[in-house]
């Protein structure tokens, strides 16, 4: 009776062996589709300083404060830009591997999701264009699909 406990806790934290190879064409598109909008970020970060400190004038003392402070080069966001690739990159080959690993790449792709969506709001409140904007609509549509992808191939173990 052990034997069997330790198996079925075994098999809840690893998938059975077939499904290692099953990575949606989403889930794998969607690292690709962030390098570019951080690359898009990267390019225009001079912009971003500047909009950052327009934007200060319009907010209250201890937040205008904090905005002041951000100042980003294009070494520094190229470095944040790869590390996020290599971020989801890893956590894409996990996520086959482990219940934990899809958890986890739900999580970026979500916070991806909402960087993207962040972006569009800014650029609509601030009515101007503001650095990656213009691939936050690729970044709404490859972190959806890929959730959507991860979600249905969870039911598909289930049922």
């Amino acid at each position: 009776m052990t034997t069997v406990g330790r198996d079925h806790r075994r098999w809840r934290r690893h998938k059975p062996p077939d499904d290692t190879t099953a990575i949606h064409p989403a889930t794998l598109l969607a690292p690709f589709v962030f390098l570019v909008h951080d690359l898009e970020e990267t390019l225009q970060v001079e912009r971003m300083n500047t909009i950052a400190q327009d934007t200060r004038r319009r907010l209250p003392g201890p937040i205008a404060r904090q905005v002041g402070r951000l100042h980003y080069t294009r070494r520094t966001m190229g470095g944040i830009a790869a590390a996020l690739f290599a971020l989801q990159v890893g956590l894409t080959l996990w996520s086959r591997r482990s219940r934990r690993g899809e958890r986890a790449l739900s999580l970026v792709l979500k916070g991806r999701r909402t960087n993207g969506l962040t972006h569009i709001g800014q650029s609509i409140i601030l009515r101007r264009y503001v650095p990656g904007v213009a691939t936050a609509p690729a970044i709404v549509a490859a972190s959806s699909l890929a959730l959507r992808s991860i979600r249905r191939d969870s039911i598909a173990r289930l049922g």
